[in-house]
C-alpha cells in the first residue's frame, strides 16, 4: 500500500527537512517498538508469570496514535502517502502539472483544519482519563494536532520547490472549485433546490482524479458538505480521526506487517518459495504454479497483500526471464494470487472489518482459508491450462541443487517461514491468543529469525524494517481513520439508511450476492481496498444477515470481490503495482491477466452461492 504504486515525485529537499524526516522516523519507530515491548511483555508474564498488565492496552494505544498521525504524516513526506493517480494521464496537461500543488493545498486546509477543530475538542476531553492508570485522553488525541503541524510544514516545503507555474495552477484551481461550489449553491437556494449532494459527489470524483491524497479527500469532503448543509463545526474532524482509529483491534496491524516485512527482509521469502518449488516445480508452469502457492503461504504472514506482491515478485522477477516465461504473466500470476490472499489470516483486511462489525476476527481468519484455497486451485488450473502447450515442464530455483541434499536444503530455507504461519493460525484457532496477541508473537519470533540470519547486518536491517513498517501503517492507519469520517458523514445524513434500503429491498438473496459480486469490484477498483470496506462492510453485512445469509461468509465474499477491484486493471492499484515490481507493460499485463481474473470472479461468485466453502471450517472448529 505504500505509494510504490501510486508515488508523488519527491524533489530534491532542504536539509532541515532531511533532519525532520529522521526525528520523525526515530520517534515511529520507537513507538512500534514500544508498542511491541508491551504486548509481547503482557503475554510473557501472564502466561509464564501469572501476572498481567491490565493497562497494556491503554499504553500501547499512545504509540499506535503516534504511528497512526505522525508516521501519516511522514508518508506523505516522503511521497508515500495513497493517491489515486490513475487518472491523470487523461486530463489536460495543465491539469496535471497542477495537480501536485493542488494536493499540497488541499493538506494544507487539511492541517489547518485538524489544528482549529482540535482546540475545543482537546478542551472537551481535558477532563476524561483511561480507566485503569488514569491516562487523560488529551494524550492520544495530541499526536493528531502534532501530525497535523508537520503536514503543513511537508505541503509548504513541497510548494516551495514546485514550479512557480504548478503552484499558480494548483491555486487556480482550488479557488475556481470554491466559487463554483458557492455559486451553484446560490442558484439552488433561489430555485429552493439543494445541489449540495451532487455538488460533493463531483467534488470527491474531482479531487481523487486530481491526485489529492485519499485520507484528505476523504476528511475534507464530508466536513464540506455538512458545514454547507448544517453548518457542522471543525471539531468533529479530529473527533471523528481519532475515535475511527482509536480501536484495540488495530494493534494487531503494525505487527503483522512487521513479521512480513522481517521475513521478506531476512531472505526467508526465497526459501519458502525454493521449497515449494521442489514440490509442485515439475508441473506445467511450474514457477508460476509455486508463485502462486507461495502467495497464499506468505499471505498469512505479511498482513498485506501489496508486501506480498512485492516480497514474492522480487524473488522472481529475474528467474522468470532465465526460464522463458514473460513477465507480464508472472504479473498475471501475482496479481491473481494476491486476490486469493486478501482471505488467508492475517489479512488486515479482515482485521480492519472484524473492528468495525460484529463479527469475530478469529472466525474470519479461519473461514477465510478454504475460499482462499479453492480460488489458489482455480488460479493453478488456468496455469497449467495455459501453459499446455509449453516445453517448460520443470522449474527449479538456482541454488536448491539436486537429490536428498536439494530437498535438506530447501525444506530448512522454508522451515522458518513455516513457524511463523503455524503459530498465527493455531494459536488463533486454538484460542489460545488474540489476533492482536497472535500479531506480536509472529513479529518477535520474526526479529529473532532475522537477528539470527542478518547477524552483524542486524541493527541495519531492523532500523529499515522498523522505518519500512512505521510508513505502511501510517499509510494504513491514516486511510482507515478518514474513512470512519466519511462513514460519520453517511450516518448523520441518514445515507447508509437508503443504502441499506436499496438492498433490502431487492427481496431477492441470490440478486442481492449477485448484485454484490457486480458492484463490489469497481468501489474496490476506484477507492481501494480497506476504504470501500470501512465504507461499505457495516452497511452490508448487516443487510446479508437480513437475508439468512452468514455474516462471516458475506464478509468473505465481500473481501474477496473488493480485493478483485483492487488488482483488476485498468485503475487497480494492486494490478499496476504488481506491474512495477516485476517491471512489465500494462497493456499485455491486462491481456494476459483477463484468463484469470474471469476465472477468479467465477471462483468468487461460486463461494457467494456455496457457503459451505466457507462456513464448513469454522463450523468444525465451533466459531462460527
Amino acid at each position: 500500500m505504500l505509494d510504490e504504486e501510486a508515488a508523488r515525485h519527491v524533489p530534491e529537499r532542504a536539509k532541515v527537512m532531511v533532519y525532520l524526516d529522521r526525528v520523525l522516523e526515530v520517534l515511529c519507530v520507537a513507538s512500534l517498538f514500544v508498542e511491541l515491548i508491551i504486548i509481547f511483555g503482557n503475554i510473557v508474564l501472564r502466561d509464564y508469570f501469572s501476572h498481567p498488565l491490565l493497562w497494556d492496552q491503554e499504553v500501547a494505544t499512545l504509540p499506535l496514535m503516534i504511528m497512526t498521525y505522525i508516521a501519516g504524516a511522514l508518508a506523505y513526506g516522503r511521497g508515500d502517502i495513497l493517491v489515486v493517480d490513475r487518472l491523470l494521464r487523461y486530463l489536460p496537461q495543465f491539469l496535471q502539472r497542477g495537480a501536485g500543488s493542488l494536493g499540497d493545498i488541499g493538506v494544507l486546509l487539511f492541517g489547518a483544519a485538524v489544528i482549529g477543530g482540535s482546540i475545543p475538542y482537546l478542551q472537551s476531553e481535558w477532563t476524561d482519563t483511561s480507566t485503569i492508570l488514569g491516562i487523560p485522553t488529551t494524550w492520544y488525541v495530541l499526536p493528531l494536532p502534532i501530525a497535523a503541524v508537520i503536514f503543513i510544514v511537508y505541503a509548504l516545503d513541497r510548494l516551495r520547490t514546485e514550479p512557480r507555474r504548478n503552484v499558480l495552477v494548483g491555486v487556480a484551481v482550488a479557488v475556481a472549485g470554491g466559487v463554483i461550489i458557492a455559486v451553484v449553491q446560490l442558484l439552488g437556494n433561489a430555485l429552493d433546490l439543494d445541489p449540495t449532494p451532487v455538488l460533493m459527489i463531483v467534488l470527491f470524483a474531482a479531487l481523487l482524479a486530481l491526485a489529492v491524497p485519499m485520507a484528505i479527500v476523504f476528511t475534507l469532503v464530508p466536513w464540506i458538505y455538512l458545514a454547507i448543509s448544517r453548518q457542522t463545526g471543525l471539531e468533529v474532524i479530529p473527533t471523528n480521526l481519532y475515535t475511527s482509529a482509536n480501536n484495540p483491534t488495530y494493534l494487531a496491524v503494525p505487527f503483522f506487517v512487521l513479521a512480513g516485512y522481517l521475513l521478506g527482509r531476512g531472505g526467508l521469502t526465497q526459501g519458502l518459495l525454493g521449497f515449494i518449488d521442489r514440490l509442485i516445480g515439475r508441473f506445467r508452469g511450474g514457477l508460476l504454479q509455486a508463485s502462486t502457492l507461495t502467495m497464499y503461504l506468505f499471505s498469512g504472514l505479511s498482513g498485506s497483500k501489496l508486501a506480498d506482491v512485492a516480497a514474492v515478485g522480487a524473488a522472481l522477477e529475474e528467474e522468470v526471464a532465465e526460464q522463458g516465461y514473460s513477465r507480464e504473466r508472472l504479473a498475471a500470476v501475482l496479481s491473481a494470487s494476491a486476490i486469493m490472499g486478501e482471505t488467508v489470516p492475517p489479512s488486515t483486511s479482515m482485521v480492519v472489518l472484524g473492528a468495525i462489525t460484529t463479527l469475530s476476527i478469529s472466525a474470519l481468519f479461519i473461514a477465510g482459508l478454504f475460499p482462499a484455497a479453492t480460488l489458489a486451485v482455480i488460479i493453478m488450473v488456468v496455469t497449467f491450462v495455459l501453459e499446455r502447450r509449453s516445453q517448460r515442464n520443470r522449474s527449479q530455483l538456482a541454488g536448491t541443487g539436486g537429490g536428498v541434499r536439494g530437498w535438506l536444503l530447501s525444506g530448512a530455507g522454508a522451515v522458518p517461514s513455516l513457524i511463523v504461519i503455524v503459530i498465527i493460525v493455531a494459536s488463533i484457532t486454538t484460542g489460545a491468543a488474540t489476533p492482536v496477541e497472535a500479531s506480536a508473537v509472529a513479529a518477535v519470533v520474526g526479529v529473532v529469525l532475522v537477528a539470527i540470519r542478518a547477524r552483524k547486518s542486524f541493527p541495519s536491517v531492523i532500523w529499515d524494517v522498523g522505518v519500512r513498517t512505521a510508513i505502511m501503517v501510517g499509510v494504513i492507519q491514516l486511510v482507515v481513520a478518514a474513512a470512519g469520517m466519511i462513514s460519520w458523514a453517511l450516518s448523520d445524513v441518514q445515507g447508509d439508511v437508503d443504502i441499506q434500503n436499496f438492498f433490502e429491498g431487492l427481496h431477492s438473496r441470490p440478486l442481492f450476492l449477485l448484485l454484490s459480486v457486480l458492484i463490489l469490484p469497481l468501489f474496490g477498483s476506484v477507492l481501494e481496498g480497506l476504504p470501500a470496506i470501512i465504507l461499505l462492510g457495516p452497511l452490508l453485512v448487516p443487510v446479508a444477515q437480513a437475508y439468512h445469509i452468514n455474516g462471516i461468509q458475506y464478509a468473505i465474499v465481500l473481501i474477496l470481490a473488493i480485493g478483485l477491484g483492487t488488482f483488476a486493471p485498468p485503475m487497480g492499484v494492486g494490478y499496476l503495482f504488481a506491474c512495477r515490481v516485476v517491471r512489465s507493460d500494462e497493456r499485455s499485463t491486462t491481456r494476459a491477466l483477463m484468463p484469470y481474473l474471469v476465472a477468479t470472479w467465477l471462483g468468487i461468485l461460486a463461494i457467494a452461492f456455496i457457503p459451505a466453502i466457507t462456513t464448513s471450517l469454522p463450523g468444525w472448529l465451533s466459531l462460527s
